[in-house]
C-alpha cells in the first residue's frame, strides 16, 4: 500500500490559575526600613500547549473493487502508485462464455428485427387485399341487389372478403408477437451485455492504485477483492488522539501536519472527531 504517514500537532488550549507582579516579603528585620509589598490578584488565564500523534494521509474515497462473476484473471493494467481515470479498465477476466452469449444475444436480436420487418411486409400486403376485397364485395352487392347476379357469386364474394379481413387480422397479430420478440431480445442481449461488462474492472473515479491483490492466471469468485483505488483528489490525515485528551479536542482546532515527504509543514483544522475509543489503544480518530 501507498500511503504517507505525518505527525500531527495539535494546539490545545489549558486553562491555568496564576497571578503575576507578585513580589515575596521577608520577616521584618530590626533596623531595616519598612518594605514595599505589591500585590496581584489571581486570575485564570488559556495557555496554548502542543500534542503530537501520529497519522496517515488518505484520500477522501477508498474503493475495494471485487469481482462479481467467476473467472480466471486474463490480465491486470495496472500496478499500485498508478493513476488512474473514471472508468479506466484495471483488469479483465476471462469471458469467453460471456461473449458467445453476446453473440448469441445478437444475432436473435437481429432475426427478430428481421421478422418485425416481413411482419410489417405482410400487414400491408392483407390491408391492401382486404381493400380489393372489400370494394369488390361492395360492387358485387350492387349487382345481387339489382339481381343482375346469382346468389353463389355473391357468396363467393362475401367469403372472399371474410378471408381478406382474417388475413389483415392474421397480419396484425403477427407484428405484434415481432415487436415482443424483439423486446425479449433487446433484454437478452442486455443481460448477456452485463455479464460481459462484469469481466473487465473498471475505476469507480479518478484516483490512485493503492494496492493490488491479483495477478494473471488467479482465480477470482464473486466478491472477492481485486484492487483498491483511493480518490486523493483531497486528501486528508487520519490521527489517533489518547483519550485522556478527549476534553480538550475540539472541532475546527487548529492543527500542524508534518510529512517527511514535504519540505515545510501544512496547517489544518479538525474536521471530524470519531468518539468511538478503540479498545486496545484507548485511542479516538480525528
Amino acid at each position: 500500500m501507498f500511503r504517507s504517514t505525518a505527525t500531527v500537532l495539535v494546539l490545545l488550549g489549558a486553562t491555568a490559575l496564576g497571578c503575576g507582579g507578585e513580589k515575596t516579603a521577608h520577616p521584618h528585620e530590626p533596623d531595616s526600613p519598612p518594605l514595599v509589598v505589591k500585590l496581584a490578584s489571581a486570575h485564570e488565564e488559556k495557555l496554548d500547549t502542543l500534542y503530537r500523534a501520529s497519522g496517515t494521509v488518505r484520500g477522501q474515497s477508498t474503493a475495494v473493487l471485487t469481482s462479481k462473476t467467476m473467472g480466471y484473471i486474463r490480465s491486470v493494467l495496472v500496478q499500485p502508485g498508478d493513476r488512474v481515470r473514471a472508468g479506466q479498465v484495471l483488469a479483465v477476466l476471462e469471458a469467453n462464455d460471456s461473449a458467445a452469449g453476446v453473440r448469441r444475444a445478437r444475432a436473435g436480436l437481429d432475426q427478430s428485427v428481421e421478422s418485425r420487418i416481413e411482419a410489417e411486409n405482410g400487414l400491408r400486403a392483407a390491408q391492401a387485399a382486404l381493400r380489393i376485397a372489400r370494394a369488390t364485395h361492395e360492387r358485387i352487392a350492387a349487382l345481387f341487389a339489382n339481381h343482375a347476379i346469382a346468389q353463389q357469386e355473391y357468396d363467393e364474394s362475401e367469403a372472399r372478403l371474410r378471408s381478406a379481413v382474417a388475413q389483415e387480422e392474421m397480419a396484425q397479430a403477427r407484428l405484434r408477437g415481432s415487436g415482443s420478440r424483439i423486446e425479449q431480445a433487446k433484454a437478452e442481449m442486455g443481460e448477456a451485455q452485463v455479464a460481459l461488462d462484469y469481466a473487465r474492472i473498471t475505476a469507480p473515479f479518478d484516483g490512485r492504485v493503492i494496492e493490488r491483490r491479483i495477478d494473471p492466471g488467479n482465480l477470482a469468485s464473486p466478491g472477492m477483492p481485486l484492487l483498491v483505488v483511493e480518490q486523493d483528489a483531497h486528501l486528508r490525515v487520519e490521527a489517533a488522539v489518547d483519550e485522556s485528551r478527549a476534553a480538550m479536542v475540539a472541532l475546527g482546532d487548529t492543527a500542524v501536519v508534518e510529512i517527511d515527504t514535504l519540505d515545510k509543514p501544512i496547517t489544518g483544522v479538525l474536521g471530524e472527531i470519531v468518539p468511538n475509543v478503540d479498545v486496545a489503544s484507548r485511542a479516538f480518530l480525528v
